[in-house]
């Protein structure tokens, strides 16, 4: 009985799975994780399987969209690794008894913060892959790039969340996703007609990154709960 095989060299888009930045697989699994803690407080008073429909289509839609754009095939059709890791995480955080990993991750210090940056971090790498890998399909466009690049990490924000709500991603992932364009190709519009310095691609994305990692860093440790104040009673004791 012959299995079919599949070659990492040939997903194109292979570091939504596997990111170059972050050892491998963290910078995947902290976007799951950040996925289905977002998903589980946005849909706690409703049935299971929202939870689970809203976490995948944030996951995999939008990359799903742009494979099937680019004539490639979506990650999670080709190899078990995504899937399983969703769905080990999902189970994790809805359905462990008492909620053990969810309140692990989101009552202990800077631990939800750090996985939102190493998340965040990966994004621009996905973002990175994404406009190399649309800027060879169509060449000489700026905006075919960039829009593929932003419908990848956010289209699936929209599908679940309210357009205020997405907004605020989706355009920081168009402006960083156009700025990488612009910094390692040296024009917004392949022209000729105006040129611009252009830097090495790891160090765009290793600034992008950062700035990235920096800015959900600083959202998520704002968006924690406060720390309770010890009451007089535990002061005693």
């Amino acid at each position: 009985m012959s299995r079919m095989s599949f070659k990492l060299e040939d997903l194109k888009i292979r570091d939504a799975l596997l990111p170059q930045y972050v050892p491998d697989p963290i910078g995947f699994l902290s976007f799951i994780v950040v996925i289905n803690l977002i998903r589980k407080e946005q849909f706690k008073s409703q049935f299971w399987l929202y939870h689970l429909v809203a976490s995948f289509t944030t996951a995999f839609v939008g990359a799903t969209t742009v494979a099937v754009f680019l004539g490639t095939r979506p990650i999670w059709l080709t190899m078990d690794v995504p899937m399983v890791v969703f769905t080990a995480v999902w189970a994790l955080t809805n359905l462990f008894p008492y909620d053990v990993p969810a309140k692990l991750i989101t009552k202990t210090p800077l631990v939800r913060p750090i996985i939102e940056a190493i998340a965040e971090m990966n994004k621009i790498q996905v973002i990175a892959e994404v406009v190399d890998e649309a800027s060879g399909k169509i060449p000489h466009t700026f905006l075919g790039p960039v829009v593929l690049a932003t419908v990848f990490v956010s289209m699936g924000i929209f599908l679940v969340t309210d357009w205020k709500t997405a907004s605020v991603p989706t355009a920081l992932a168009f402006l960083f996703a156009a700025a990488y364009f612009v910094l390692t190709r040296g024009a917004p519009f392949p022209t000729g007609a105006v040129t611009l310095p252009t830097f090495p691609r790891a160090l765009v994305v290793d600034v992008l990154a950062t700035l990235n990692a920096a800015l959900g860093f600083v959202l998520a440790l704002a968006a924690a709960p406060p720390v309770a104040a010890p009451t007089k009673k535990a002061k005693k004791a």
